[in-house]
């Protein structure tokens, strides 16, 4: 019984040896110190995971899901978020966990130490206050900017259910109404000057819906979608372009009665090939607009 007991020992002992030796190799340290950095020996630099100036990694463990890494901040101030007092008085600390981008496939948490500071502004409404990190991480976000500027690309790339298989396979752990709010969350880019417009019918769901798409034929780009597909809605917004100069569009009546009365001075062309553009959107690289790649999308 003893043997059995005390035997698995040393097989623990060897894999957590093979385990962790990647470790030692990169920062040339013995297997004793890999689960924990001393305070003398933080890393404030290091290429596997970049960090802005004045925050240190303290702690790595290896989990069985990942790795876990302990963050702390070195800024002897920070400012109030409500009058921009620096203040050095601190009162306690809290601890954040972030996702962060992943490390060799490895999904990556980020214990994120926290200071809550004095306010010693005494016409300031507030007392107390927790240090930010604006080039980091948002207030109250449960997961780093980049971390969401990797599923936000890759969700522009593919799409919904897409994007979630692809970042499994790199490790990222989303979900596909995550992939679409980060989308959706992205500021809408100003269309600019149109002259040229292609105005075509599309299907919210087939069969079912239909709304309006307009799209600027010198850009290539889909600068706004409409709930349906009455003449009025079109006129309307015709009308708030001033500088058309050419509407393309099929060979139905609705859009073209929209083009008589929104934007009379513009000349009318009816051709099969008016929003052919609508083809190479999907199939190539050109930028559209977060609207009209959730309708396509979809």
């Amino acid at each position: 019984m003893a043997h059995d007991r005390f035997g698995a020992i040393p097989l623990a002992c060897m894999k957590r040896h093979i385990d962790l030796s990647w470790y030692s190799l990169f920062h040339k340290k013995p297997l004793g110190d890999c689960f924990v950095a001393k305070h003398e020996d933080v890393m404030e630099k290091t290429p596997l995971l970049p960090l802005p100036e004045g925050m240190l990694i303290d702690q790595i463990q290896l989990t069985a899901t990942g790795l876990l890494i302990s963050v702390i901040s070195t800024h002897p101030t920070s400012c109030c978020p409500l009058c921009a007092e620096p203040s050095s008085s601190i009162k306690s600390h809290y601890r954040r966990t972030l996702r962060d981008v992943p490390c060799g496939g490895r999904q990556v948490l980020l214990a994120l130490t926290v200071r809550k500071f004095y306010c010693r502004n005494a016409y300031c409404s507030r007392k107390v206050f927790a240090e930010r990190f604006p080039d980091f991480v948002e207030p109250w976000a449960r997961m780093t900017i980049r971390h969401c500027q990797q599923i936000t690309s890759i969700g522009l790339a593919t799409c919904g259910k897409g994007g979630t298989r692809l970042a499994a396979r790199l490790g990222i752990h989303t979900t596909r109404q995550t992939i679409l709010r980060r989308i959706m969350d992205l500021p809408d880019s100003s269309a600019g000057v149109i002259l040229f417009l292609g105005i075509d019918d599309f299907s919210f769901r087939r069969s079912y819906r239909f709304g309006t798409i307009l799209v600027n034929l010198e850009s290539h780009r889909v600068v706004d979608l409409l709930p349906d597909r009455e003449a009025e809605t079109s006129a309307a917004w015709m009308r708030q372009q001033l500088d058309l100069m050419a509407v393309s569009r099929d060979r139905g009546g609705a859009y073209a009665s929209a083009a008589a009365q929104g934007a009379p001075q513009a000349t009318q062309c009816a051709d099969r090939f008016h929003l052919g553009v609508l083809t190479r959107l999907k199939t190539s690289h050109r930028p559209i607009s977060r609207t009209a790649w959730l309708a396509i999308s979809r």
